[in-house]
């Protein structure tokens, strides 16, 4: 009579060890989490999804809800989104439009705010939401909603040599119309990275209309020391919802 081998606990052990493991979202935030929208007017909001995995491979997004604190549903976005997993975290940029329907609808059901939420998945999903807080036509007519800071490379990471002209370049989106005023600072050499001392270099005022984009330019930045450098657009007005992004140089020695 012929035995039947069965498999050893061992074999099938080694087998489910073997198996690979499914991935999941593990949590999603919103850079910024909060944001202003106008009364009776659309509002385009700048914002990017955070999207933390468990595994590499791709996040994606079928579309977006507006919603009150309660739940009622009040309008959608129906543009997937879609990013490759970078060191265990997705960063996905997008755009919103704000209906003036949606915030209207939010009044009228009593809200002071409305939440912009997106549900991320990668086999297994989890959702993430902005606060976008209702405020008068006048308190929202102006705000700035993104600052990107670069080098003339494009790169928000530079090295310089000794006394190289060296710039940085602030871009800006931003809604409405309004007065900007902000200050150039820089830290450094060798600042403390969790308490950094920042000193003025340079002051700006403008006055921000027509295309809801702007680009300026630094004053000359330090090179004449070695060492390593930080960089900033502090804006003064209007408040901004978000911190300050930061760009980093470093002067070599020779």
């Amino acid at each position: 009579m012929r035995r039947v081998m069965r498999p050893s606990g061992i074999v099938l052990l080694a087998a489910l060890w073997a198996a690979p493991a499914s991935a999941a979202v593990t949590g999603v935030t919103a850079s910024p989490a909060a944001e202003r929208v106008a009364v009776a007017r659309t509002t385009t909001v700048a914002l990017r999804w955070n999207v933390a995995t468990d595994a590499p491979g791709t996040v994606t997004s079928a579309a977006g809800e507006f919603r009150t604190p309660g739940g009622t549903l009040l309008g959608t976005v129906n543009q997937p989104l879609s990013q490759s997993v970078t060191g265990g975290v997705a960063v996905v940029p997008e755009t919103v439009r704000v209906p003036a329907d949606v915030v209207e609808r939010a009044r009228r059901e009593g809200s002071d705010r409305v939440l912009y939420r997106r549900s991320f998945t990668d086999g297994v999903a989890a959702s993430g939401e902005i606060v976008l807080h209702i405020a008068p036509t006048g308190a929202a007519a102006f705000g700035v909603s993104r600052v990107a800071l670069a080098f003339d490379d494009g790169e928000a990471v530079r090295i310089a040599a000794r006394g190289e002209k060296l710039r940085a370049q602030a871009e800006l989106s931003y809604t409405g119309a309004g007065r900007l005023r902000a200050v150039w600072e820089v830290a450094g050499p060798n600042p403390d990275a969790e308490r950094p001392v920042w000193r003025p270099i340079g002051e700006m005022a403008h006055t921000l209309s027509g295309p809801e984009a702007a680009r300026f330019a630094s004053p000359a930045l330090p090179t004449e020391t070695a060492g390593f450098y930080l960089v900033r657009l502090r804006i003064a007005e209007p408040e901004l919802p978000f911190e300050t992004p930061v760009a980093r140089y470093a002067v070599r020695q020779k």
